[in-house]
């Protein structure tokens, strides 16, 4: 009896597995004859290309042509669309909720239902099948990990994601590819295929260039030491603000694309000090009083537009004794350390009050957050594990928009890696960190990922937190890594040219250490035959790594310099302080 009922049992356990995989879509070469993708005879321009992208992947990883198709056949369909096309064959799908970029997932019978939001939503849901289910990677805009398949079985799908940010920018070069972007989706807050802000970031001067208004009207222009001086816009100006309306009337009238409008101050900190501003900094108790109240009057004279503005340098304090009109946006800039800890520590107390000063004043805030070193770009800098609870802090607070300032250089410390976990994250603040790192380290270095996730857990073990916590310890230990590291792939050049290009912040913290430890403590320093010989192996091996990857200029405090010129500096710099030593021991 007991055999019988298991024999029963078994057999439903088999016909319900079945019935579950009869219902899946299966991609396969005995599959695509019936199998294709549908999409509304309107479709968006985001459908068509999410189809397009969706037909050229499985191509390329099933080795199989499915069709693109405007009128439905039979089941086995993949179906991707918005609005009412997308409601007629799935209707449970809240397309409401997907908001622009959000997007659902989801099976149903043999069928796959892809629904996007109202802008590029369905393509960002292609990407994430392509991802989660196909296993595709795309690590940079020219490595891409595409694993080859007999087969893909699709079941049991329900995924809607909505992003939290509605800005996600990512300012490394290589995440300004358009492909790389969408595939991240990313939203750039200004480039040649987005459509955020119709004028972004420190924008006076290129509304009013101080080339076509200074000479002629000095009174323009900030007052500074009393003298009128091409520095800032002087926000109290009746005509400047005249003109800034004008402006800005005429930009939204011929291109209403744009949703947002930055009116900003320049990158210094050179504030007007006329009578007027003086009388506003007095009532606002901030020097950005005066720039900020600017920004207001133009968000109340556009009602239905987003007017932006830059909390930063002068302005990044909070004004007082004054109300924000809701379409003002703040892009709030915090002022970051020279050394790396998390936002949630003593160090950022002072940020913490400016960003809840901020929010009694207003919840429409983005964040333009600092990323790296601006100091030195190909220094060590260990912030990789800061990124995501840095981003949380911010979301936490209200934060709906985010630009990560990252490295526009071709070069700096693990550029490629920086840019893929911040993509992760500006989509989804709660990803796994150490996954998506270990999974990058794996697709992009290969045989060379353990000594470099060693390498970054060191690291941010060891140099978060405060400043000067290099030794010389330390930098033997982080060599040996990536000699570890070298030698696994000495084999494969490609790969070996990028572990080298990543050992460059190694050379170049070396280098910086050795010179502070010869200028503190020369004579023990030139006592030490070692030590003066691993400075000038650390120089050799600098300048050998840079040339071998192309690069020619250094930026260094934001200066862009001649490698030529960086090198000798540094190696005169070690001659001076030799010659000090001995002149001092005479």
């Amino acid at each position: 009896m007991k055999t019988i009922k298991m024999l029963v049992w078994f057999s439903l356990l088999l016909t319900q597995a079945t019935i579950a995989f009869s219902q899946s879509l299966v991609l396969s070469k005995q599959t695509a004859r019936n199998t294709s993708i549908l999409i509304a005879t309107d479709a968006s321009p985001a459908c068509q290309k999410a189809a397009n992208e969706l037909q050229k992947y499985i191509k390329k990883t099933i080795s199989i042509d499915i069709p693109v198709v405007e009128a439905r056949n039979t089941s086995g369909q993949i179906i991707i669309g918005q609005g009412k096309f997308i409601n007629s064959y799935a209707p449970e799908i809240n397309l409401a909720k997907l908001n622009t970029d959000g997007y659902t997932i989801l099976t149903k019978g043999k069928d796959l239902i892809i629904a996007g939001g109202s802008g590029k939503g369905a393509l960002f849901a292609v990407y994430t099948l392509l991802e989660k289910y196909f296993g595709c990677r795309m690590y940079t805009a020219n490595v891409m990990k595409l694993p080859q398949r007999n087969s893909v079985t699709l079941s049991s799908i329900n995924l809607t994601e909505v992003p939290k940010l509605v800005l996600r920018d990512v300012f490394y070069l290589g995440a300004m590819d358009s492909v790389y972007s969408d595939w991240h989706k990313l939203i750039h807050a200004r480039n040649t295929y987005s459509s955020f802000f119709g004028i972004f970031a420190h924008t006076g001067f290129q509304i009013m260039p101080p080339k076509q208004y200074f000479s002629a009207h000095p009174e323009y222009y900030s007052l500074v030491n009393g003298k009128r001086q091409a520095s800032q816009l002087d926000p109290t100006n009746k005509d400047v603000y005249s003109i800034v309306q004008g402006w800005l009337n005429a930009k939204i009238k011929n291109q209403p694309q744009y949703n947002f409008w930055s009116v900003s101050i320049e990158d210094n900190g050179s504030y007007c000090q006329c009578e007027y501003c003086q009388q506003l900094i007095k009532e606002t108790k901030s020097p950005g009083g005066p720039a900020i109240s600017f920004a207001n009057r133009l968000a109340q004279f556009f009602p239905k537009e987003t007017i932006s503005a830059l909390a930063y340098s002068y302005t990044r304090n909070p004004p007082q004794n004054i109300k924000l009109a809701p379409n003002l946006n703040i892009m709030y800039c915090p002022s970051v350390k020279n050394y790396v800890t998390d936002y949630n520590s003593p160090a950022y107390a002072d940020m913490r009050q400016q960003v809840d000063g901020w929010l009694n004043l207003t919840k429409n805030i983005f964040v333009w957050d600092y990323v790296i070193d601006y100091g030195a770009l190909e220094s060590i800098y260990p912030n990789l594990y800061c990124l995501k609870p840095n981003l949380q802090y911010f979301i936490k607070k209200g934060a709906t928009g985010y630009f990560a300032e990252g490295n526009i250089f071709p070069d700096g410390e693990f550029a490629e890696l920086r840019a893929y976990l911040l993509s992760k994250l500006t989509w989804d603040p709660n990803v796994d960190d150490d996954a998506v790192i270990t999974d990058f380290l794996q697709g992009y270095y290969g045989p060379a990922a353990p000594s470099l996730k060693k390498y970054i857990q060191l690291t941010s073990q060891q140099l978060t937190g405060g400043p000067d916590k290099l030794t010389e310890n330390m930098i033997t230990t982080y060599d040996n890594l990536f000699e570890q590291a070298k030698s696994s792939v000495k084999n494969q050049p490609d790969l070996l040219k990028r572990v080298q290009k990543e050992k460059i912040a190694l050379e170049y913290s070396a280098i910086q250490f050795y010179l502070k430890d010869a200028e503190q403590n020369s004579d023990q320093f030139f006592a030490n035959q070692q030590k003066s010989a691993k400075f000038n192996k650390y120089m050799q091996d600098f300048l050998s790594s840079v040339q071998n990857n192309g690069i020619r200029r250094l930026i260094h405090n934001e200066n862009n310099i001649p490698m030529k010129q960086f090198y000798m500096q540094w190696k005169n710099k070690m001659g001076d302080i030799q010659s000090k030593s001995l002149l001092k021991k005479k």
